[in-house]
């Protein structure tokens, strides 16, 4: 194909390629820069949300703290009580071993509704009240509490002279060693 247009419009055209190009290259810079600054915002605000979020998480936490200080406190007075109480308890050791030798002299079927221990100046006064099936089992029991603790036990006469079915109530002395 021959171009028969004169070379005046053969420089326009020309010209008007290049102006166009050049128009169509600041265009799309436009946008890529324009996108670059849509992007930076993005970015502040999404930067901006997670330093709020760690803010109000640090707050939390710190509100927090304080709750869990509360209750170690409450911890730590329980702590006290509790040794307080084993501290009561480790010095009424001395009955807890009668206590023991007691309930394992029991027969089968005895029950131990009431047991009493009052130290008086040179003893302990014990009351064991209970309920046993019949009158051999506490005539069992009695000996076996004289023989472990080396002292004299009377029984009631009613509690011998039923033959089931016993309420009994035996009280003795032990001595301090």
């Amino acid at each position: 194909m021959v171009n028969l247009l004169p070379e005046e419009y053969k420089k326009r055209l020309k010209n008007q390629k290049i102006w166009n190009f050049f128009l169509s290259f600041e265009m799309v810079l436009f946008l890529i820069c324009l996108l670059a600054v849509v992007g930076l915002f993005l970015l502040e605000f999404y930067f901006k949300s997670v330093q709020s979020y760690n803010a109000n998480m640090l707050e939390a936490v710190k509100s927090d703290s304080s709750q869990i200080d509360q209750i170690r406190k409450e911890i730590d007075i329980l702590n006290k009580e509790t040794i307080l109480a084993n501290q009561i308890i480790s010095n009424q050791s001395k009955i807890s071993p009668w206590f023991r030798k007691i309930v394992s002299d029991m027969s089968p079927g005895m029950n131990l509704k009431y047991f009493s221990f009052k130290k008086k100046e040179n003893n302990f006064d014990v009351s064991i009240v209970g309920y046993a099936p019949d009158n051999d089992s506490i005539v069992s029991f009695k000996n076996n509490l004289e023989k472990d603790f080396s002292v004299r036990i009377d029984l009631p006469l009613d509690a011998l002279t039923k033959r089931r079915d016993i309420d009994f109530t035996i009280n003795f002395s032990l001595p301090i060693k």
